[in-house]
């Protein structure tokens, strides 16, 4: 065979040999693909979920489990910011995604949430701790069920510390777009 016959060109006229792949990929089993847990998930759970499948392929196929996704590059990822925690409940409650939920508070007691991804994806590691939970659910129906049942959990608790955080902020803004009387522009 001649060393031509083992190499070809890509689009960009680049040769490159055959059995190379140019990039990571990623794959998930059909087994997951056509189950019911799967097919109920909403376009922001799809965007986290392959968001935080992205997370995994940055660390070369490692540390399922140990993976970290912020809001923010949720949010980037374009999932909207009031949509991030039902789809993280609802991936968690369809046993797709396995979160240990982090610690809030100062930088020495805090610690983010890690991600694990519970099917074979690729990953070359944590293998011992995939369940594959998902399989258990049978019908859309529970599935819808278990789905809607965590998309509408809202924690109590964070809820209001929203709310505080977004009265301040509100109040904030609003200090600033005043101005101290006399300093106001007149046009000319």
């Amino acid at each position: 065979m001649s060393k031509s016959k083992s190499k070809w060109r890509n689009f960009d006229g680049k040769t490159v040999k055959t059995n190379t792949l140019a990039e990571q990929w990623s794959s998930r089993p059909v087994g997951l693909l056509e189950s019911p847990a799967f097919r109920v998930l909403s376009k922001a759970e799809h965007l986290a979920l392959s968001r935080i499948e992205i997370e995994l392929r940055h660390h070369g196929g490692n540390q399922n489990g140990k993976l970290i996704v912020t809001t923010e590059q949720f949010i980037d990822y374009g999932i909207e910011r009031r949509s991030v925690p039902g789809a993280l409940r609802a991936l968690n409650a369809l046993d797709i995604v396995l979160i240990k939920h982090g610690r809030g508070g100062n930088a020495k007691y805090w610690q983010p949430n890690t991600f694990l991804l519970n099917y074979l994806c690729g990953a070359v590691d944590a293998h011992e701790q995939i369940t594959d939970a998902w399989k258990k659910i049978e019908t859309i129906e529970q599935a819808e069920k278990i789905a809607s049942a965590a998309r509408a959990a809202k924690d109590p608790t964070r809820v209001a510390y929203g709310q505080r955080v977004a009265r301040k902020t509100k109040n904030v803004s609003q200090v600033q777009k005043m101005s101290p009387p006399g300093t106001e522009t007149v046009p000319r």
